[in-house]
């Protein structure tokens, strides 16, 4: 009879955790990588000879989509400057994605005989830090998310 209780109170306690359980692990959610966390966003970061060792006084707005990353500078006075997309991902001239973890999204792409590398994380939830690694120098600075409209310098022309 002792067997019969035990079993018994076992089982009815082996229940109690399962039924108590189940609902938390649907509302479980896995971390999103930081590329994933970065598409459909854009981060506006303003440049100074202060704080970047050979930049002018500049506006950079960093957009991100599922295959690619936009750079669109401008000067201080809304003048474009740059326009460059950078595609990421599984075709000829790509990024190569080196890295994409919930902690660090980690690119590298060849633009003439240098290879240059970006390593982005987050600060917050509205700021990432960007090093830029260029294999003679690094740079790293912060950019906050923007939401307004940026500049459309898809015309720019040197």
């Amino acid at each position: 009879m002792k067997t019969i209780n035990k079993l018994f109170v076992i089982s009815s306690i082996s229940l109690l955790i399962m039924s108590c359980s189940s609902d938390d692990d649907d509302t479980v959610q896995e971390a999103q990588n930081v590329f994933e966390k970065l598409q459909g966003n854009t981060y506006r970061q303003v440049e100074t000879p202060d704080s970047c060792n050979d930049c002018e006084d500049e506006i950079n707005y960093y957009s991100f989509s599922a295959d690619n990353l936009t750079i669109t500078g401008t000067e201080l006075d809304g003048t474009c400057e740059q326009y460059d997309v950078i595609q990421i991902g599984d075709c000829s001239g790509c990024a190569t994605i080196l890295e994409n973890s919930p902690d660090k999204f980690e690119v590298t792409y060849q633009m003439f005989i240098f290879t240059l590398k970006y390593t982005i994380t987050f600060v917050s939830d509205n700021k990432v830090q960007f090093v830029f690694d260029s294999g003679l120098s690094e740079v790293t600075w912060t950019s906050n998310l923007w939401t307004d409209t940026i500049p459309d310098c898809t015309d720019y022309s040197d």
